[in-house]
């Protein structure tokens, strides 16, 4: 799996690459300008769910060696034997994709407006972040857009979290 470059994440200027913190009117600009900073360093997987988390925990069976006195005085020796334990453990994978992705949270984050942010459950992972806000703002924008040939409305399917996509995905 490519790693991320964590050092521009932990940079203080990151929110200043974003001309305008996001709002409920200018999702498709915010996008365009955050697309290519999260492509770049190669975290788009934590948003479109192609990197998904790995598990938290994992088990590891540890083997520990017994040594039994079989009696009958010293001339009788000793039995060795095995035994195995299962251990459930942190997954140090888990660990590395969780600072990943809450960098990348935090990021985001960071370019919310006040009132964009205040919408914003606490304790998401990327993808949930990203879903969100697509489901929130991109909705509102994209089912009422305005043109020069009056309104029009973008259905979603089901399975589709973002209109600007649908409505892309169903021009000739």
């Amino acid at each position: 799996m490519d790693q991320p470059n964590s050092s521009i994440l932990s940079s203080s200027f990151l929110s200043q690459l974003i001309s305008q913190k996001l709002n409920h009117s200018n999702y498709l600009t915010w996008k365009r300008q955050i697309f290519p900073f999260i492509k770049s360093h190669r975290l788009y997987g934590h948003i479109d769910g192609t990197t998904p988390a790995p598990p938290q925990y994992i088990d590891r069976e540890v083997k520990r060696t017994v040594v039994a006195d079989q009696g009958g005085g010293a001339s009788a020796g000793s039995e060795i034997r095995f035994e195995y334990e299962t251990v459930t453990e942190n997954n140090p994978v888990y660990e590395a994709w969780l600072a990943h992705d809450q960098s990348l949270v935090a990021y985001i984050t960071s370019t919310l407006s006040e009132e964009v942010l205040g919408g914003v459950d606490d304790d998401l992972t990327a993808l949930e972040l990203w879903s969100t806000l697509a489901t929130t703002i991109d909705k509102a924008v994209m089912r009422s857009c305005c043109t020069s040939a009056g309104t029009f409305r973008v259905e979603l399917d089901e399975d589709e979290v973002d209109p600007a996509a649908a409505l892309f995905s169903r021009l000739p």
